[in-house]
Formats: structure tokens, sequence, C-alpha cells
């Protein structure tokens, strides 16, 4: 017969052994809860940043979504406790909802980053693509199928599939560091740049964000099958994710430097044909779109009745001016420093009638005056007397020709303050002609005396 005091030492050993296997439950629970829950708010930030178009954010988050997805290896045990509080059928659910939203909005813009890439005769990349893309996608949705219903042992199986598959991963971060792939071909943003002719950041950053959008969907899946076939330890997928996810940094930051100082001749004409749309609060947002490195200042006059505009050291800054009827009615400057100085020795600036201005754009921040119905805009550069590489062209909207002189542009520093403004066509005729019919009435009057 047990004795009591052996009874109680094993009811105390057995008490002590059921609130251990409690304390390590929850302590694997509670952890994952808090996981589940990152998940939960990481791929709603995710979805939000995707939509917003914010690359910096979409990396950043991503990186967060990535550290958290070896959770995925705790979830069976929230099932297996059905006395949790914690909705983990509520929370996956909206983990899958997010990531479905974050598929759509990446499927979006597909089909004009494929117009991109069809333009480029790359078919060693577009293959290559494809068939990353295509993999990708099939274990992603296995991933989703997987986050719905986690208890399902074959959803488990058809992620842990996927294990092998990293290496079409590794071909979309191939291409988002913009590396080489074939000696005899360009990276892909090199490539794009070439063909397109010039850098439009709207363009790449398009590509950009597609291709980032399925490196994010491969590493999701890819990381997760990792977990559930060897275990929360093993990470090694995801830390080249977010090692990758790191490096896309510095690969926007060297692509956008490089974009900042092209030749104008390769902008040139793309510039022109944006500062040529009717509407100006689409000019401008065209413009930070397409070239963000540069900040601009841009005037509309009215066209029918504008007399011009003089500018002042027009070889110190960049502009563009638009002439119809041989009046300019539109100026467009811009520059890669973001405001003006405000004081110093090295002035320039633009002068215009203020009855004639439809709508003004000063994102240079260029002092704004107005003296006698006049707008004056200038601003100030260091060191103005150094060699500067400016572009300075004035567009004949009338035949479409490209000047680098035009006459109705006064350089009025130049010309001792002297600002003439020529007058439309019209005017002059009127003005020959009233002066044609004062000649015939003097010749008529001389005439009549002489005949009297």
């Amino acid at each position: 017969m047990m004795s009591h005091v052996n009874v109680g030492i094993l009811m105390i050993c057995v008490g002590q052994a059921v609130e251990k296997q409690q304390i390590n439950k929850r302590s694997i629970i509670l952890p994952a809860q808090l996981a589940v829950g990152q998940l939960v708010a990481t791929s709603s930030n995710l979805k939000t940043a995707y939509g917003n178009k914010d690359l910096r954010s979409i990396k950043d988050v991503a990186l967060a979504l990535v550290d958290s997805l070896p959770v995925i290896g705790d979830i069976s045990h929230l099932f297996q406790n059905s006395q949790n509080s914690f909705d983990i059928i509520g929370a996956l659910t909206t983990v899958n909802n997010n990531l479905k939203t974050l598929s759509e909005y990446i499927k979006n813009i597909e089909t004009q980053v494929d117009e991109i890439v069809n333009v480029i005769e790359l078919s060693v990349i577009k293959n290559q693509f494809a068939n990353a893309k295509r993999e990708i996608v099939n274990c992603f949705q296995n991933f989703l199928i997987f986050v719905k219903i986690p208890s399902s042992q074959a959803n488990q199986d058809r992620v842990e599939s996927c294990y092998s598959k990293f290496a079409y991963v590794r071909q979309i971060g191939s291409l988002l560091l913009n590396q080489v792939l074939t000696i005899q071909q360009n990276s892909l943003f090199d490539q794009i740049i070439k063909i397109t002719g010039y850098c439009d950041w709207e363009e790449l950053n398009d590509v950009f964000r597609f291709l980032l959008g399925e490196y994010i969907k491969g590493c999701t899946a890819l990381t997760a099958s990792e977990v559930l076939k060897y275990g929360n330890d093993s990470t090694t997928y995801k830390d080249e994710c977010q090692s990758t996810l790191l490096a896309t940094s510095f690969t926007l930051t060297k692509m956008f430097d490089k974009c900042k100082i092209e030749p104008c001749l390769n902008y040139q004409k793309a510039m022109i044909n944006i500062l040529k749309k009717d509407d100006a609060a689409n000019i401008t947002s065209r413009l930070q779109a397409t070239f963000p490195w540069y900040s601009t200042v841009l005037v509309v006059l009215n066209k029918t009745s504008s007399l011009g505009v003089a500018l002042y050291n027009i070889e110190s800054f960049n502009y563009l001016t638009l002439t119809s009827r041989g009046f300019v009615y539109r100026v467009l400057i811009w520059s890669a420093y973001n405001n003006t100085l405000k004081s110093g020795p090295d002035q320039y600036g633009i002068e215009f009638n203020e009855n004639e201005v439809e709508s003004i754009y000063n994102g240079m921040n260029l002092i704004q005056n107005t003296t006698n119905e006049r707008i004056v805009l200038d601003g100030y550069h260091e060191n103005l007397s150094k060699p500067n590489v400016v572009c300075n062209h004035n567009v004949n909207i009338d035949s479409d020709d490209i000047e680098n002189d035009s006459n109705d542009i006064e350089d009025f520093l130049t010309n001792n303050q002297d600002i003439t403004v020529s007058l439309p066509g019209y005017a002059i005729a009127i003005i020959i002609g009233g002066l044609a019919i004062l000649v015939l009435i003097g010749l008529c009057i001389c005439a009549c005396m002489c005949r009297g």
C-alpha cells in the first residue's frame, strides 16, 4: 500500500508536470499569437503601401512581413488549444484577404509593365521572367490556401512542395538588383532606359514595383515552405530575402542618381511633349512623376493674348519656352536644386504681364514680386560665372521647330534693363493700316489745298 507521503509526492509531481506542460503550451501560444498579430498588421500595411506606390514603405514593411513568417511553424499549436481566446481563424482570414488584395494590385500594373517589356527585345529575360513568375504565382496561391486552413495536412504539403522553387524567386531578385543576366545583354533597367531614350522614372518605377511585388510574393511562400519543412530555426530563405530587399534601396538610389545627370538632349523631346499638354496641373504632375529629381517652375500665359516674356541671365539656367504667333506663352524652368538662394551676386529670373497669367507653379521657391502690373520671379545662383551646362530651347508650336534663341525672349540684364515686349501680328497690322490711312488723308488734304 502506498503511503500518504508517496501519494502526496506523486500528486505534486503530476501537478508540476501538468503545470509545466501548460506553461510550455502557453510559452508557444503567446509568441505565436503575437506573431500572427504582426502578420495581420504587416500584411495590411504592405497592401496600403503598395496601393500608394510608396517603394520605400513597401520595402520596409516587406522586411517585417518576412521576419514574422517563421511563426507559421507554430500555428498548429493555436488550433490545438480549444480554450484559446485568440481568434486565430479571424486573424488568418484577414491576412489572407490582405495578401489577395496585394496580389490584385500587382496584377493591375502587370499589363502596362508587359507593354514596356514587350518593346524590349530581351527574349532570354522575358522567358526567364515568365517561368519564374508562373512558379511564384502557383506557390503563392498554395500559401494563401494554407493560411485560410492551416490545420489541413494537404495544404501544408502543397506549401512544403514549393521548397525546391527558390531559384525562381532568386531570378526575380537578380532583376530587381539590376544585375546583368547574360553576357550579350544589358541589365533590365538599363535596357529600358536605352530603348526609351531617356529616364522615365514613372515607367521605371512601375517595372520596379511590379518586380518587387512578385519578389515579395515568392519570399512569402518560400519562407513559409522552409519553416514547414525544417522548422522555425531554418531561416536560409528568409535571410536571403531580407538581404535582397535591403539591397533594392541601393539599386533605386544608384538609378536615380544616374538619371539625375543624363544629358538634356536625351529627355528634351519628352519634356516638350509634357509642356504641350492642355491642363497646367497635369503638366506639373507629369513632370514630377517623370523627372522627380528636378524642381520646376511653370508659367502658363493666355495663348491668344500673350505679349511674351522677358528672361535674364538666360545662359545660367535650364528652360523651355513654347511660342505661338511669335510670342512665348509657356515657360518651364527646372533645376536639380530644390530651392533658390534668397540673395547673392548672381541673379536670374523671368518677367511677364500680370493680366496674361493663367497659372504659376513655383516649385523652386523663386522670389515673386509684382510692380506696375508686371510679375517678376527671380532667384540666385552661386558662382554663376563658372561654366555651366544648361538646356535652353524655344519651341515654335506653329511649326514645331526647336530654336536655341527666340527673338521675343529678352535678356533684360544684358540689355540695360530695357524690357521690350513685341506686339502680336494683328496689332502690328492695325497700326500699319492706321498709318497708311493717315498718310492717305494727309495726301488728300494737301491735294485739296493745292487746288484751292
